[in-house]
């Protein structure tokens, strides 16, 4: 009887907790929260010559204990710390039961208290999310589990039980990684929405020759700027933004440069050295007026500096030695270098006016092409230090040695030519490791690579500009906020608001207002002034406007109104928004003459036309 009751029991979804103290008891093997074997068999051998009513008077003295053991918090199968179980899942008006002795309630609250919230008596047992807190009614022998850390119980599969509804270790982990990764994912979005007001000058052969081309910070939109039968290399950008220095032999013999400047837009090129040597790879000083480059003109390969115009050369290194590709530093104290005095090429760094040099990245390897992150505190290279070229970067320490020098990327085959992003959230390299040399950017903190050139040429020699001023906006205009189908009543007679959002490459508040128009009609604000405050939640100031609806210009067929204006600086800005016209708008009767001394009106009208 006793193995028909636990059977009947199971077909209907009911376990019975006395059956299976019973079978435990009988077995001689019961313990307080704890069966050395699989109760399913104790059960078997000790409940087949025993009466129904044998069965329920031995179970009031042996199912308390056994109650108060399955609702101690469960632990997992290994050896961790036990994880107590969520509280929503608690018993509703009913105390938790952990003292032996004290009987549960058999109400329908009791029967279904571990089950959520919704879920009915009639398919409680369907993926219960913790049964570590079990009432008489519906507790199964699989769930009664030694409390002591790393006891296992086989269940009736032989495996160890899942937890399901207890929250584990490893899971938790997971969650941290992934809300770490979406963090890091979020923060590249964010560097790269911040730095669309840049562009990235490089060296392209995709015309057949090099050529100096520029493109945005995804590699958008690129634009040949030399667009010249020679060959241009090396581009720099000035401080300002406003022109770009490069190398050329467009007036020489073949590979032998001269260093020139042209303006960002490609226009205006002139040639600052006067065609002695072989001059090339130019860096702009902090203040733009003075140019560093390398040249051949003395006889070895040293490092000058030059105004702008190609006044007061003046001579950095005098040696023997190879002296290349200079750069300034953010605040124009120093300059730094690849020498090859020590046998291979290392960095060194010498002042403005020349004098004394001092060692900076010192190998046994190559080290080369150095570049100052934008607030000065960090020097990336390249370097063959581990094999094969990589980009480094390390901690700037004046004229003594950089420390604390990490490896960025992990390239195969090379990584060469870093350049710090304007905010020095990014840094822009070349890389070989797709056969032909391509333009990646890479984030110091997070590693994360983007691939912004993808050409069947070689590009490489990338150098990103400083914040561009933009010459015009186009911003997010939101029509009457909050809606989204913007409906306008046609015979209202009063304002309809407008707002321009702030963005990460919009500022709101530095819209000037009394140069906002909206619609055809080019309607101006109604009030005084505008108002400032967040209008889509989103914890930033926009500006926001109001407009008599008559002043617009909507009639039943416009979908859309434009908005255009400039900022405080002058800037033109525009932006526009869906509109739903609605009531339509009533046609105004045309005017009519007078008629002597009283004006005519459409009712005389009407009248002398019915007397006719």
């Amino acid at each position: 009887m006793g193995i028909r009751r636990a059977e009947v029991g199971e077909r209907h979804g009911r376990r019975s907790m006395a059956g299976v103290a019973l079978g435990a008891r009988v077995s001689g093997r019961l313990r307080m929260g704890s069966l050395d074997q699989p109760p399913w068999d104790a059960l078997s051998r000790a409940g087949s010559h025993r009466s129904r009513s044998s069965l329920r008077r031995r179970a009031c003295c042996a199912s308390a204990p056994l109650i108060a053991a399955a609702r101690q918090p469960r632990r997992m199968v290994s050896d961790r710390a036990p994880i107590a179980c969520q509280d929503k899942y608690l018993p509703r008006n009913r105390p938790h039961i952990s003292t032996p002795g004290v009987r549960a309630h058999k109400s329908h609250r009791a029967r279904t208290a571990c089950l959520p919230r919704g879920r009915s008596r009639h398919n409680r047992y369907r993926k219960a999310p913790c049964r570590a807190r079990l009432t008489r009614r519906h507790a199964r022998p699989t769930d009664i589990r030694s409390t002591e850390p790393g006891v296992h119980q086989p269940t009736r599969t032989g495996k160890p039980p899942a937890d399901e509804g207890c929250i584990s270790m490893s899971r938790t982990r997971r969650t941290v990684l992934v809300a770490l990764c979406f963090v890091v994912s979020a923060c590249s979005l964010t560097a790269y929405a911040q730095l669309e007001a840049t562009r990235i000058a490089f060296l392209s052969q995709r015309d057949g020759n090099h050529e100096v081309y520029a493109m945005g910070v995804d590699g958008t939109t690129p634009v040949n700027l030399t667009n010249h039968p020679a060959i241009d290399n090396h581009p720099v950008w000035s401080p300002d933004g406003s022109r770009i220095a490069f190398h050329s032999d467009r007036d020489r013999s073949s590979e032998v440069y001269d260093v020139y400047i042209m303006d960002a837009d490609g226009g205006n090129v002139t040639r600052v050295t006067d065609g002695v040597g072989s001059s090339a790879s130019p860096g702009w000083s902090p203040d733009g007026a003075q140019l560093t480059f390398q040249s051949t003109r003395g006889g070895a390969l040293d490092i000058y500096a030059i105004d702008t115009n190609g006044a007061n050369l003046i001579r950095l290194t005098d040696d023997a030695y190879s002296n290349s590709t200079p750069t300034w530093s953010p605040d124009g104290s120093q300059i730094l270098f690849v020498s090859s005095r020590t046998g291979g090429y290392d960095i060194y760094s010498v002042g403005p006016s020349g004098g004394a040099l001092s060692a900076v990245i010192e190998h046994a390897t190559f080290d080369g092409f150095p570049a100052w992150s934008p607030d000065g505190s960090q020097i990336a290279f390249h370097s063959y230090r581990d094999g094969v070229a990589n980009v480094y970067i390390g901690d700037a320490n004046g004229t003594n040695p950089v420390t604390n020098i990490v490896r960025l990327t992990a390239d195969p085959i090379e990584a060469m030519e870093p350049s710090f992003a304007p905010d020095g959230s990014l840094i822009a390299f070349r890389t070989r490791r797709h056969g032909r040399i391509q333009i990646y950017t890479i984030d110091p903190i997070a590693l994360a690579e983007v691939r912004l050139t993808n050409t069947a040429s070689h590009e490489a020699a990338p150098d990103w500009s400083p914040f561009l001023a933009p010459t015009s906006f186009v911003v997010l205009v939101d029509v009457k906020p909050g809606s989204e189908a913007n409906p306008i009543n046609l015979r209202r007679k009063g304002v309809t608001p407008v707002a321009i959002l702030t963005t990460a490459a919009f500022d709101a508040t530095q819209v000037d207002g009394e140069t906002v128009r909206l619609g055809t009609d080019a309607a101006s604000i109604a009030h005084r002034q505008a108002h400032y405050e967040d209008v889509n939640g989103d914890g930033s100031i926009d500006w926001l406007g109001h407009f008599r609806t008559q002043e617009i210009g909507v009639d039943t067929d416009t979908s859309s109104l434009t908005l255009v204006g400039q900022t405080l600086d002058g800037i033109p800005l525009s932006g526009s928004d869906v509109v739903t016209p609605r009531g339509g708008r009533p046609r105004r009767a045309p005017a009519l003459a007078s008629v002597g001394k009283r004006p005519t009106t459409w009712g005389a009208v009407r009248r002398d036309g019915a007397i006719r």
